[in-house]
């Protein structure tokens, strides 16, 4: 039971960290993001990155990208990226080629793609360019699908808006008939009291 234990657990993570366990600095820096304590999260993640464990730089990587526990820098979010590929085995510089060609977190660079996918065949990824065609591909369809879902959305978004704008218009139009018709009831009911009153002053008069 997590919650129940939760004090603990950040407790000897947090004495693991201190020890410069690169794991544990991981564990805390991505349960720091999960928490949107993005400035406490960064500073675990850059210990976590030091020691080489790529998830950890991914995540920095982003937080460096979006601003988040952090001042917003792309030169310094792709530095990250590139090291931790540097480092890495052949399908952590697959990872940053597929980066470059589609603009994941970087600029696309088409040129850094290619360097990049041969640099993953010379570690030892015979299969790179398969699996990187595989890979861009499976990104584009994903990007195309959420842009089809925003688009989705947008457009109900717009017909929801045209709806309540139609709904108020209508709305004011039925105001505006019953206020006519009110002040109509109202001078018809001026109009026979004022008969009313002409006819009893005639009624008078003529007594007279």
């Amino acid at each position: 039971d997590e919650n129940k234990y939760r004090e603990d657990i950040f407790h000897y993570l947090k004495q693991a960290a201190q020890q410069g366990h690169g794991y544990a600095c991981w564990e805390l820096g991505k349960r720091m993001a999960l928490a949107k304590e993005y400035k406490k999260a960064v500073v675990y993640l850059e210990q976590a990155t030091e020691c080489q464990i790529s998830e950890a730089a991914q995540l920095l990587s982003y937080c460096y990208n979006h601003g988040h526990g952090v001042s917003r820098n792309i030169d310094i979010s792709e530095r990250i990226l590139e090291r931790d590929a540097e480092l890495g085995d052949g399908f952590a510089k697959l990872r940053l080629a597929v980066r470059y060609e589609v603009g994941e977190g970087v600029q696309i660079n088409y040129v850094k793609a290619m360097t990049w996918l041969e640099r993953a065949r010379q570690a030892g990824l015979a299969d790179a360019q398969a699996l990187f065609d595989q890979q861009v591909a499976a990104y584009r369809r994903e990007k195309a699908a959420e842009e089809a879902r925003l688009h989705r959305e947008k457009a109900a978004a717009a017909a929801r808006l045209r709806q309540e704008k139609a709904a108020e218009e209508a709305r004011l139009q039925e105001e505006k008939r019953l206020q006519e018709a009110q002040k109509w009831q109202e001078e018809q009911a001026r109009l026979a009291k004022e008969r009313w009153e002409q006819a009893q002053r005639k009624k008078k008069w003529l007594r007279r």
